[in-house]
C-alpha cells in the first residue's frame, strides 16, 4: 500500500460514521502511526490529553503526538 492509498483509506475512515468508532480509531492509528494492534489494545485513556488551548495529544511513546 503506498502513501496515497493509505491516506485515502484514512479519509474514508474519518468520514464514515456508521462503523464502530473504536475500531475506526484503531485503524487510523495503525495507518498513520504504524501502531501494532496489541499496543492499542492496552492503550489507556490517560495517554490522551487536552490542554487549556484545546490542543489534543496522544502519547503512543514517550513523546506525545499532536492530533489537533
Amino acid at each position: 500500500m503506498d502513501d496515497a492509498e493509505r491516506l485515502e483509506l484514512v479519509r474514508h475512515l474519518l468520514r464514515e460514521r456508521d462503523d464502530d468508532p473504536p475500531a475506526r480509531l484503531a485503524a487510523v492509528l495503525v495507518l498513520l502511526f504504524g501502531q501494532q494492534v496489541t499496543r492499542l489494545a492496552v492503550l489507556r485513556l490517560s495517554a490522551l490529553a487536552v490542554d487549556d488551548d484545546g490542543r489534543v495529544t496522544l502519547a503512543l511513546s514517550s513523546t506525545p503526538a499532536a492530533l489537533a
